[in-house]
């Protein structure tokens, strides 16, 4: 998408130290507000103004190339997860996306309890990521990990709760995007809400968004 491509031009910029995540999120935080009160304006100006005002001057602060792609990459993966407004810049001609959806309302639960029992009864499922790609999911009492189609995987510790609410805390992972989405501790909150045909209705909550998907047995 031309969001991408602009934002990656940025990578040719000389940059200094590297920055820690509580710097990149503070800074996120500026640019999210800014597409958030600029949401009247065209996409590419908004792209434009996060650039110009944001993202190019926290940049010119590195100067090796390697430290510079890992904080381009977090500040790109983390506003994935902490802005809401530029998720949908990134979907702004897809508000549905395979299996994917966002809403402003959380869905009404329509799982039974003897749907929520055949869940819990089995511990593999899978699910389909925005492009398709699927993502096994093997869960126990308290662990959870995903393992991605090129072999990376992630961990993630899990707490179950009431009516088909569970959270996962991420712990590690090596693949390319979660390990820059998410940082040791963070916490996403999920709630099974229906199913049909043994597959099943989730979202994930964020913020004031709710991302549906769907939850597949494995075989």
């Amino acid at each position: 998408m031309k969001i991408i491509y602009s934002l990656a031009l940025l990578l040719t910029i000389q940059l200094t130290q590297g920055q820690s995540v509580e710097q990149i999120d503070s800074l996120n935080i500026k640019i999210c507000k800014s597409l958030e009160d600029n949401v009247h304006l065209k996409r590419d100006i908004r792209v434009d103004i996060i650039n110009h005002k944001y993202i190019t001057p926290f940049l010119k602060k590195y100067t090796d190339t390697i430290a510079q792609k890992e904080a381009f990459d977090r500040i790109f993966f983390r506003l994935q997860k902490n802005c809401n407004a530029f998720v949908v810049l990134l979907n702004q001609d897809e508000k549905t996306r395979n299996d994917w959806a966002m809403q402003s309302t959380a869905p009404e639960n329509k799982l039974s309890k003897k749907q929520l029992k055949d869940f819990y009864s089995k511990t593999k499922y899978y699910y389909k990521e925005p492009n398709d790609k699927m993502v096994k999911v093997t869960f126990g009492k308290d662990l959870y990990e995903e393992v991605f189609e090129d072999g990376t995987y992630s961990k993630l510790s899990f707490v179950k709760g009431d009516n088909g609410s569970f959270d996962i805390y991420f712990i590690e992972s090596n693949n390319e995007t979660r390990k820059n989405l998410s940082v040791k501790g963070d916490v996403y909150h999920y709630q099974l809400f229906d199913a049909k045909d043994g597959i099943y209705s989730i979202y994930v909550q964020n913020k004031d968004v709710y991302y549906t998907f769907k939850l597949y047995p494995q075989e």
